[in-house]
């Protein structure tokens, strides 16, 4: 009797592959989304259950946009709080190229991963395939960016390239920028995740 719930073999070449051709569309419409506003981030968006990927990105005025519509409350007292709470929140960022066909290829391979992940035994073995699949798609992103697929968003001190999630832990964040952006952005990017406590 054959095992209908044997999860599928992942080609993780295969993945990094479809994932930068999803990228290279992506790229392709962000001029025509965003126009003549200056972008400070653009992502893969990963969901949560390793099942989809896709791409987010932002802009400076599209940041004040939201910021703008949310206005204050009790905690985020000032504009300058609320922003930096929404700056680095893909869900409130204003530009998203999650529902379209660019990545699914890319997307078939990805509910295989989830399925794998959810046969995984073990704390360990599954942390060390979710850590695999992470370096997969950031290999992905960087062979974009070693292509010159970015060079026309802006300047690489300021650019920030991530892999990303809706909810996205900030050591997280930060342990994947780092392999994708400048020290200069990174070092800013680190400033505004995980601001120093002041004494």
């Amino acid at each position: 009797m054959s095992n209908t719930n044997k999860s599928k073999s992942v080609s993780f070449p295969t993945l990094t592959k479809s994932v930068y051709l999803g990228l290279k569309k992506t790229v392709e419409v962000v001029s025509d989304r965003c126009g003549d506003e200056h972008l400070y981030v653009f992502a893969l968006w990963l969901s949560p259950t390793y099942s989809h990927v896709g791409a987010s990105f932002n802009t400076v005025e599209a940041l004040d946009r939201v910021v703008s519509a949310i206005g204050t409350d009790e905690f985020y007292d000032t504009a300058e709080k609320m922003r930096a709470l929404l700056k680095w929140n893909p869900d409130d960022w204003e530009y998203h190229e999650n529902k379209n066909d660019s990545f699914d290829t890319a997307n078939l391979i990805m509910q295989n991963v989830s399925d794998r992940l959810r046969s995984i035994k073990g704390a360990v073995a599954f942390q060390n395939y979710v850590d695999k699949v992470d370096d997969t798609l950031v290999k992905a992103i960087l062979r974009a960016q070693n292509e010159g697929l970015f060079d026309s968003f802006g300047d690489r001190d300021t650019l920030v390239l991530a892999l990303v999630q809706g909810d996205t832990e900030p050591k997280w964040f930060l342990k994947n920028a780092r392999r994708l952006i400048s020290r200069n952005a990174y070092s800013q990017l680190r400033s505004e995740i995980m601001p120093r406590k002041r004494k």
